[in-house]
């Protein structure tokens, strides 16, 4: 699993998107919280990238949480918070 620790969505097509990678998936959830705690995005999809909106609007730079949690086609689970 690969989780970045940056993004930059500014639309320059580099690495506008958070976005996880990972082999072995067999269900995935993903939630991301601002500093306050507001749930400003969340996918079931690993397909579905964050690009830094919430209701159709651009948030502001700064530090935003996610928590993901990861089930295997092995039944391992992983979880992981950042």
């Amino acid at each position: 699993m690969y989780i970045p620790i940056t993004f930059t969505p500014n639309n320059d097509k580099i690495n506008d998107f958070f976005e996880l990678k990972g082999d072995n998936i067999f269900e995935f959830e993903i939630s991301v919280y601002s500093k306050w705690g507001q749930k400003v995005f969340y996918s079931n999809s690993i397909e579905h990238q964050w690009d830094s909106t919430y209701k159709d609007k651009k948030l502001p730079l700064g530090v935003y949480i996610y928590a993901v949690t990861i089930y295997a086609k092995d039944a391992e689970i992983f979880k992981q918070n950042g």
